[in-house]
């Protein structure tokens, strides 16, 4: 039976305890998505190889059967040699590349020596080729690594005390002792293992802090990006509106949570409707911000729904004071189909025009209109007219289905589009719109969207319907 002296025993504990607080680490950063995930991985590897270090120290590891002492040896200089590029790596998150990048050329020397050393090793035979160099690296990546993170906390309210703690400590422990190799008068090893736990626990902290800051972040961000999606699906149609003779279906599909697509539906009378289409610039929680004002500047000018030029004309205006001190702009397209007249006007803001497919099977595009919306306040936009029969279909749509891109880089277009509403004419309205949202999934190959789409067909025939999908 292998006896343990007291101190050995000690460490031989904190050892076990250095690996397991390196795997319970490891684990929570790859598991966890949530989580900052660097940071937990880079503490988790460096507090493992110390953990595997000390116990490689042991006097009792040399009694394992089968590991030789030249063996052993080699192990425990690799572990010297790469044990401070974790360590390094995991300050250069807290204060990135530090002042004048010297916290990456403090990486990049780590690195350096790391591949250096166990090259030499192996090529010479000899373990410890480079140990004699050692202590300088200590020294030198320390104060570089402590400079910058004092450097860091001035310049950063929260920036986590304990790190400052850690390296202070570190240096007065560590480097100490690697400075006494260097005078020739050496000290014993134990304060070096002392300073070296005291850095971990001080890791430990600073990383547990700010997992904990980022998760709390991320949890506020959760919520309020779930009170934006309700707002978002508040403005939406929850209904289609009830005109006889026409026949509406709808399919929105936004690329993430938020979208900055919009469309919305306004029944003017029994035999008159209007229908918006519009695309906010970008994407994400600021586009449906966007989108949201959108709605605000359709709601205030219901006085005009009957004519497309003057409705898109009041709403330019109302997003050019919103809008127009930036980059952000919205695409629209207005159509308003009255039944009794057998007749479609419309205007288009910079905005992919709508397809007529008529009675006869040909399809051409209502592309009056003018510039996009919110950027020129002096814009003015032409409505169009058009004659239409019974029997005819319109395609409103937003860039996400012409601009949707195939695995070998094409997009979907213009030509395709009006072809597939060609060979679609004697779908019903639910059955084309389906058959469109599955053909642009089909084209991208099931790659992930890069743009929301919408997709709103309106059918002059058949009875009305309130299905939204």
């Amino acid at each position: 039976m292998i006896e343990l002296s007291p101190s050995d025993f000690v460490l031989s504990l904190l050892a076990f305890f250095m690996m397991i607080l390196g795997i319970g680490a490891l684990l929570t950063g790859v598991v966890r998505p949530r989580t900052p995930a660097r940071p937990l991985v880079l503490f988790g590897v460096f507090s493992l190889l110390y953990g595997i270090r000390v116990a490689a120290s042991l006097p009792v590891v040399d009694m394992i059967p089968g590991l030789s002492l030249e063996r052993l040896n080699a192990i425990r200089f690799d572990l010297t040699y790469v044990l401070l590029l974790p360590l390094m790596l995991l300050v250069e998150q807290f204060v990135s590349r530090g002042w004048y990048d010297t916290m990456h050329a403090t990486v990049s020397l780590q690195l350096a020596y790391s591949t250096v050393g166990i090259v030499a090793d192996r090529v010479r035979g000899v373990p410890g080729s480079l140990m004699i160099i050692k202590p300088y690296i200590v020294l030198a990546i320390g104060t570089a690594a402590l400079a910058n993170i004092l450097w860091a906390a001035r310049r950063t309210h929260d920036f986590p005390r304990a790190l400052s703690v850690g390296f202070v400590s570190f240096l007065a422990t560590v480097g100490l002792f690697n400075l006494a190799e260097i005078v020739h008068k050496p000290i014993s090893a134990r304060i070096e293992t002392a300073g070296y736990i005291g850095l971990v626990a001080c890791l430990a902290y600073a990383v547990a802090g700010r997992t904990l800051d980022t998760e709390a972040r991320l949890t506020s961000i959760e919520r309020e990006i779930q009170t934006a999606q309700r707002i978002q699906a508040s403005i939406l149609p929850q209904d289609l509106p009830d005109v006889p003779g026409l026949t509406l279906r709808v399919r929105y599909v936004p690329m993430a949570t938020m979208a900055g697509d919009f469309y919305d539906f306004v029944p003017i009378d029994r035999e008159r409707c209007g229908i918006l289409i519009a695309d906010a610039s970008g994407h994400g929680v600021a586009a449906s911000l966007i989108a949201s004002m959108v709605k605000v500047a359709l709601d205030a000018e219901r006085s005009h729904t009957g004519d497309p030029s003057a409705l898109l004309s009041g709403m330019n205006a109302a997003l050019v004071g919103l809008l127009g001190r930036g980059r952000d702009y919205v695409t629209a397209s207005y159509l308003v189909v009255d039944l009794a007249a057998r007749q479609v006007r419309y205007a288009d803001a910079g905005h992919p025009p709508p397809l007529l497919l008529s009675a006869t099977g040909s399809v051409s595009a209502l592309d009056a209109g003018g510039p996009i919306l919110g950027q020129f306040a002096q814009a003015r936009y032409e409505s169009g007219v058009r004659d239409v029969d019974m029997c005819s279909r319109i395609l409103m749509f937003t860039d996400g289905v012409t601009e949707a891109t195939s695995p070998r880089g094409e997009h979907f277009g213009i030509e395709r589009l009006a072809a597939f509403m060609t060979g679609h004419a004697d779908a019903g309205a639910d059955q084309c719109a389906t058959s469109l949202l599955n053909e642009i999934t089909a084209w991208t190959g099931g790659a992930r969207a890069h743009d929301d789409v919408t997709i709103v067909v309106v059918d002059l025939k058949g009875p009305p319907s309130r299905d939204v999908r």
